[in-house]
């Protein structure tokens, strides 16, 4: 397994350190949740947008649903830092080859659905909404420019 940076994690510590970088990554988590949430009471409040009741619990749940997932994700990696054995377990469970295979398999499948289902609800909705079609458009080209852009870069450092 590689940790952030691209160096591999062969002991506990260089596990330990691995979880330590994720942690501004919860922190992201949650202040994205914060203003997510706090631009969707601003809109309704004070700008006077006005949003369906669908709408306003849609994006509240989005911004709580971030909030409750970044204080779990801390939550469970401080758990982890703080035991020599649930780190020793973790590292095992996660640097494990079969595991790491399993994963990319799964996120490769995933990929594969989500990009079907992208091109069928650009082709179903673009008949009734035609700035879906170009809006789903751009998240197909984002994506091939970034896989692009990140083979790129990811050959020249393996």
């Amino acid at each position: 397994m590689y940790g952030v940076l691209g160096n591999e994690i062969l002991t506990d510590d260089d596990y330990r350190a691995y979880l330590n970088k994720k942690k501004p990554v919860y922190a992201v988590l949650f202040l994205a949740g914060i203003i997510t949430i706090l631009i969707t009471q601003l809109a309704q409040f004070v700008w006077k947008v006005e949003l369906m009741d669908y709408m306003h619990g849609f994006y509240t749940g989005i911004g709580v649903g971030l909030l409750v997932i970044a204080i779990f994700l801390y939550a469970r990696n401080r758990r982890t830092l703080g035991s020599p054995e649930r780190l020793r377990k973790e590292r095992i469970k996660n640097t494990d080859e079969r595991n790491l295979k399993i994963g990319q398999k799964s996120r490769m499948i995933a990929l594969a659905a989500l990009l079907v289902g992208i091109y069928v609800a650009m082709l179903i909705g673009g008949l009734w909404y035609p700035i879906l079609t170009k809006v789903l458009a751009g998240l197909v080209y984002l994506f091939l420019i970034s896989y692009c852009i990140a083979y790129k870069v990811l050959s020249g450092r393996m």
